[in-house]
């Protein structure tokens, strides 16, 4: 087991990196710790955060990569026109292209956009999931009707759109939850049906009950994926052409890693060696994990060789990612 770190030891580190540590208990490497960074902003980090994962000072990253990335705020309100929404005002005081202001679509939705997404002809979040649930509209006893046709039973009572949650028991008796969207378009049916499935030598893909974590935890991420292509307005976000790869800003090695230190159970390969209840346990923790992070990048496979020429495969940080914004745009 490794030695426990001192706060001393902690304070040395910082300081080896021009910070200065605030904080005067030091617990474990994911308690939050108040530091000054050496443009004298102070925030709250961990020492994973720090040291494991690259983050610095958010304001001074931000303002790096704002300073390259600025454009005349006249061609930021011509954006917002071509967009057809309306400037309502400005959240931060305009210091670059990721400047937070305050617009209202064709339908009066206000929400906070930036020149960047702007610039990508971005979308009205709620007129989309509005378009969406149009498609999927239906009454409660439709939804009813059809989602007990396949053998399910439906708890909850109530039915308000194609995105909201709905309570269910599966034909093998799991209690689960879902929405109508993904249970059907995506066929997202109950996952415990799905781990017993394929825990044995019955299913296609068996191979002794060896199945590489990482595989069953990135076939989770189809929602992560979707709003980061949104994000993105479909295009790779350094060329604006079409996209080939949506690149982890954090790797995702990284983020299981961090699933299991904060689970506290030992990391294995091997999926036979855990109980349905513990994947459960994997999987969600790992999506709130995850969750916490940026959304993805969407990429041309050139720029997204070039960025892992560079840094390597596996390990990414956020502070890499901008780095190479800065870099490369």
């Amino acid at each position: 087991m490794p030695k426990r770190l001192t706060i001393n030891e902690v304070r040395s580190y910082f300081e080896q990196e021009e910070y200065t540590l605030v904080s005067t208990e030091y617990v474990n490497a994911h308690k939050h710790l108040t530091v000054i960074c050496n443009n004298g902003h102070e925030y709250d980090t961990t020492l994973n955060n720090f040291k494991y994962l690259g983050k610095r000072c958010k304001r001074c990253t931000e303002g790096k990569a704002g300073e390259k990335l600025r454009n005349p705020i006249e061609k930021v309100y011509d954006s917002v026109i071509s967009n057809n929404f309306i400037f309502i005002k400005w959240i931060d005081t305009y210091k670059n292209n990721t400047s937070k202001l305050l617009v209202k679509c064709e339908n009066g939705h206000l929400f906070e956009t930036d020149y960047i997404r702007l610039s990508k002809r971005c979308q009205c979040k709620k007129c989309y999931e509005n378009l969406v649930s149009e498609k999927l509209s239906f009454e409660y006893c439709e939804v009813k009707v059809y989602i007990e046709s396949f053998g399910y039973k439906l708890i909850s009572n109530h039915y308000k759109n194609a995105y909201s949650e709905l309570d269910l028991i599966c034909p093998n008796g799991h209690n689960y939850r879902t929405n109508l969207h993904n249970f059907k378009n995506k066929n997202n049916r109950c996952l415990q049906c799905h781990l017993e499935e394929c825990s044995g030598d019955g299913h296609w893909n068996w191979k002794g009950g060896i199945t590489p974590i990482h595989h069953f935890l990135r076939n989770n991420l189809d929602e992560w994926k979707k709003s980061s292509m949104e994000n993105c307005n479909y295009k790779c976000i350094i060329t604006g052409d079409r996209f080939d790869q949506i690149h982890h800003i954090v790797s995702v090695n990284l983020i299981i890693e961090e699933t299991f230190n904060e689970l506290q159970i030992n990391k294995n390969n091997d999926l036979s060696v855990y109980t349905n209840e513990e994947l459960l346990r994997i999987k969600s923790k790992f999506l709130e994990i995850h969750n916490h992070y940026p959304l993805g990048v969407c990429l041309r496979n050139d720029i997204h060789n070039l960025f892992h020429s560079i840094y390597g495969w596996g390990n990414n940080t956020e502070y890499q990612w901008n780095e190479f914004l800065l870099a490369y745009t």
